[in-house]
Parts: C-alpha cells; structure tokens; sequence
C-alpha cells in the first residue's frame, strides 16, 4: 500500500504539486524556528542557513534528483527519496527545536536526513555509472547529490557533538552548510544552465568556456574540505578554482541565457521571463559572495597582514558570505530553475539492453550451445545484419547517399567474406597480449595481437526475441579459417529514439554483455564527381551538439554501466578516398578505430568482398 502510494506520488505532475507545497510549508516552519530554539549566537545564525537549505531549497531541487526513463515514469527509488523527504526535515526541526543542545537524542533526529541524503547520491550514482562523464552539465548535478551526503555527515557531527576530524563546532556545521550549499546547490544550478549551454548549435566556443568553469566548479567543492582539513594552500587553490569556474559559468548565464530567456517567444512567457530575472540576480549576486569567500582563503593563506585592508574574521564571513550566497545566489538561482525546469540533453533510462550473458567460454557455437536460436518453422531466416538499412534514416544518415555495395553488404552480409589486419598502439602491447590470452580462452572479442592478415568465416544465425528481450534480432558469428577460434559472437538489433535509429549490438561475457550502440552517419565522399553515394560511419562517440544513445555498456541485472570505450567503424568501397588508404583486393574496405579513455589504443582494418 505504501509503496503503492509513493509510485503515484513520484509521477509528474503530482511529485512537482508535492516538491512545491513542501517548500512552501518548509518556509512558514522555517521563519517560525527561530521562536522556538534557544539563542546560540553565532553558531546558531550558522544552524539557521543550514535550515534554509533543508526546508525551503531541498524540495525544489528534488525534482532534479528523478532518473525520468522513456515513458515518463520515475526511478522506484525515487519515490522513497520524496516519502523521506518530510520524515528528514521534521527530524532536523525536531533536532533545533526539541533537542536544542546536541547530544545523542539531537544526532538520532537527523539519521532520516543522512538516509534522505544517500537515497539521492544512490539515484545519481546510478545515472552517473549509466551514463558516462558527458555531458559536463549532467555530471555536475549528478556530483551535487553525491557531495550531498558529506553535508549530513557533518550536521550529525554537529548534533552529536562531537569534534569530526579534530574540529571545534563551529567548523563541523560551517562545513554541512558547506556542502548543503556549495556542495549541492551550486553544481545543481550550474549543471541546469548548462542544459542550456553546453549543446547549442554554432556556439563552440562558450560551449568549451562553460566546461572549463563547471569543472574547476566540480573540482573545487571537495578541494574547499580537503582544504580545510590539511591545508590553506589547498584552501586557496580551491578557492581560486570556484571563484573562476563560477565566474565563467555565471558570466555566460548574465551574458547568453538570461537574454535569450528574456527575449524569446512562445508560451508561458510571463513565468519564464521573472525565471530570467531571477536567473540573472542569482548569478549577479554569486561575484559578491564568492569575493569574500576568495578574500577569506586568501588571508588564511597569505596572512592578513599582507592583504590591504582590515581582516575578514569568520563570524563576519556568515553574513558577508553565508546569507548572501545561501539567499542570494543558491535561493534565487533554485527557485528560478524550479520554474523553467530544464530538460536533460541526454540518456534517459530505458536503453533496451540485451539479456544475452555467458556462464565462461563463449566460443563460435555460443548461442546453438545456448538454446537461443530460433528454429520455429514460421521463423525468418535473417542474411544481413539489418533487414532494410533505409529503416535507419533519420537525423544524421540517409540510406539514399550510401553506396549501393556497402548497403548490400549489410543487407546480405552472408554473402560476403572479411579478413582483418589489426594495428594495436605501442603502448599498448603489454596489455595486449594478457588479453589476449584471456580473450582467446573465452573466445569473444578475440583481436588478433600481430599485424597480419587473417582470413575469416561469419554466419548469420536467427535469433529467439523472447531470450535477448529486443526485436528482430540476429547473430553474427566471426570465427579464424586457420584456427578455428572465435573472434566474436554478437547479438544484433536496433532502437529508435529522439530521431535516430541505433544500432543495438551486444556481446555476452560473464554476468551480462558488453553492449554497443552505434550512431550512423554518411561520409560525405566523391565517387565519379557525385556527392550522392559515398561511404558510412557507424560510432559510440556522442554527437558533438546533440548526443543521444549512443556508447559502450555494461550491461547486467543490477544496473548498466558506461564504459569510457569508444569504436567508430567506417566503410568505403575501394575506388573512395578513404577506401584507398587500406591495401585491400576486396569489393569493400572497413576501418575499426577504439579508443580508451579517449586516447585511440587499437585500430582493425577489414577487406571485404563478394564470396565467389
């Protein structure tokens, strides 16, 4: 019953309608606390930001916590994310008002808070892994839940009582407001402006200048605590690192996002022009606060005697820093992306990922060993990798621009035979060769370590849609003429989304598959003075303005997990540019590029031709 009714609760609108009221009530039991607790002096000024933070901006910023999956439905984990929220908040009220000393009783107040704080850093965690590093403006709101839970930590030190790391009191709560703040709410509000930043066509230039400034944002939060902790040279390095990351993210939110809010047309545009505003006074106000808190590192460093003017004690950095950055830039910058509420440019679950997993070896009879190929009497018998590659037109690739042979290689592709020559990277051949021997136990994705032509034999085998969980799908069987051995069995399929059909290819391993899906594009190349027919890429790299499904995975039962590989294969008949780059006596020539972490580390080149 009650996780039947937090579902309900999780579904837009009804979670929005939710999160709203509940900063709205947060803010009547907000403003009445004060009446209600013993006066702390400074330390509980410091207690009142933090509250600031869990009653009246936490439950706006929840609604950028859901992993939205394709059809509109939550994450499961998010509805108990918002059921916690209320138990958390009146335990932190309950903590101020009723245990106003800390102690035990105070610090078991909170522990619904610290598990509100996990339950968001599990749910990022799991967008993150999925994911992958890009786009920079996803991993700064997905780091702003991670960092969440060090600010709980710390506020249940502080209810405790007890000195964390050696610390008196009033640092222990300066760092959970911290990381309430600067932790959450500020990689939070960046990483939104760059749903608006990071990917626009024709813009490259404040495109790159907005990663440079989200990063030093993202790496200068944990260095401000490691910084505190062991060093004021840290300190001020992390100092300098959030002062320039939101210097140049803030400048491009006053200088390229609030006019083009404010100016632009369509609807809702009274509530979308006062978000600009706010917008705008947010980002306005975090060149104040982040001043001080530049000239406040830079004392602890340098001594204030060598700075020119009187020193910034740190009762006064509460006001000068702490209310101005708490209302100024994290409360008006939360509540105006509460109201324009920015979609996300990329990956939403839902990737429709195979099954197909192996118990050890794979081997060239995987999926007869297997059981899973289908041999019903009304199945079709697949001969290519796709049926009707025109099914793959859409933003990036017309089938009408490809080459008549490369499209009947993937149509047919039983009627053709490949040899592969592999060219890894210097660098890379001690690796290689432990892989090798490992691949070539296992038999799957088993690349040959010398540079030498290998003949090869592939089949195209039907396989049973209900086993993989995918439609219309098919294996492709690669093994050596002369050793036998498997190069790979992969199972291939396709899916649709936001305009694209990818290529949905996966290859079993132990306790799931490795999964890839493929973006395809056309080469624009010259074949007898037309532009019309040329060759075809097929890549995991994300596209460059707007990226979609497309990456390497992991994919298990527990959750996919993007790995930092990335493959780009291209085809070209021999008489195009790129074709006459590989020696090859075949109809068609194929060119395998990988890279790890970014760096190519292995490079694969096919001849292809016409079985006789």
């Amino acid at each position: 019953m009650v996780a039947a009714q937090l579902s309900r609760l999780s579904q837009a609108p009804a979670s929005l309608s939710f999160l709203v009221a509940s900063s709205g009530c947060g803010l009547i039991l907000w403003l009445l606390l004060p009446a209600l607790i013993p006066e702390r002096g400074i330390i509980g000024e410091i207690e009142h930001i933090l509250r600031f933070a869990v009653f009246v901006l936490v439950p706006l910023e929840l609604q950028f916590a859901a992993n939205i999956n394709r059809a509109g439905r939550a994450d499961s984990l998010y509805a108990w994310l918002l059921g916690l929220y209320w138990p958390g908040a009146i335990g932190v009220a309950a903590s101020f008002a009723v245990f106003s000393e800390p102690g035990a009783a105070a610090a078991i107040a909170v522990v619904p808070w610290l598990l509100l704080t996990f339950a968001g850093a599990l749910l990022a965690l799991r967008r993150l892994l999925a994911r992958g590093a890009t786009p920079v403006a996803e991993l700064l709101i997905d780091l702003g839940w991670i960092y969440w839970p060090v600010g709980a930590i710390w506020l249940l030190a502080s209810r405790l009582g007890f000195e964390l790391m050696g610390f008196p009191g009033k640092i222990v709560i300066l760092t959970a407001v911290h990381f309430h703040f600067a932790g959450l709410a500020a990689p939070l509000i960046v990483g939104l402006a760059g749903r608006y930043l990071e990917y626009r066509p024709g813009a490259s230039g404040p495109a790159r200048m907005y990663r440079l400034g989200a990063l030093l944002v993202a790496a200068g939060i944990p260095l401000t605590a490691l910084g505190i902790a062991a060093s004021p040279l840290i300190e001020w390095i992390a100092a300098v690192a959030i002062v320039i990351g939101l210097a140049l993210t803030m400048g491009l939110v006053l200088v390229r996002l609030v006019p083009r809010l404010v100016f632009s047309k369509g609807p809702a545009g009274f509530a979308r022009r006062f978000a600009a505003l706010l917008l705008g006074a947010a980002a306005g106000s975090v060149f104040v606060s982040m001043w001080f808190a530049f000239r406040f590192a830079t004392g602890e460093y340098l001594g204030e005697s060598k700075l020119a003017g009187a020193p910034v004690p740190i009762d006064a950095m509460v006001v000068l820093h702490g209310w101005w950055n708490a209302l100024g830039f994290a409360g008006l910058g939360v509540i105006a992306f509460a109201i324009l509420r920015p979609e996300m440019h990329r990956f939403r679950p839902g990737i429709p990922f195979s099954r197909l997993s192996s118990k050890g070896k794979v081997g060239r009879d995987f999926f007869e060993r297997s059981g899973w190929i289908d041999d019903a009497p009304n199945a079709s018998t697949p001969v290519g990798l796709v049926d009707d590659l025109q099914s793959y037109d859409g933003l990036d690739f017309s089938v009408a621009r490809l080459h008549p042979d490369i499209r009947e290689f993937y149509e047919h592709t039983d009627d053709f035979e490949l040899s592969v020559t592999p060219r890894w990277r210097w660098f890379m051949l001690p690796a290689a060769r432990l892989y090798s021997k490992l691949s070539s136990r296992l038999e799957q994705m088993n690349f040959p370590i010398l540079p030498t032509d290998s003949a090869m034999t592939s089949r195209i085998l039907p396989i049973r849609d209900v086993a993989d969980g995918r439609s219309g799908v098919r294996a492709w069987v690669r093994h050596y003429d002369a050793s036998g051995q498997a190069i790979y069995a992969a199972a291939y399929a396709s899916h649709r989304a936001a305009g694209r059909t990818f290529m949905n290819i996966a290859f079993p391993v132990p306790g799931g598959n490795i999964t890839s899906i493929l973006r395809l594009q056309n080469l624009d190349a010259a074949l007898d003075g037309k532009n019309d027919a040329g060759g075809i890429a097929l890549t995991s790299r994300p596209h460059p303005i707007a990226p979609g499904d497309e990456g390497v995975y992991f994919a298990n039962r527990i959750a996919p997990l993007r790995l930092p590989i990335n493959e780009t294969i291209t085809v070209y008949t021999r008489d195009m540019p790129g074709g006459r780059s590989i020696a090859c006596g075949g109809d068609l020539v194929a060119h395998h590029r990988m890279w790890l972490f970014g760096f190519v580390f292995l490079e694969l080149e096919y001849c292809i031709q016409r079985k006789a």
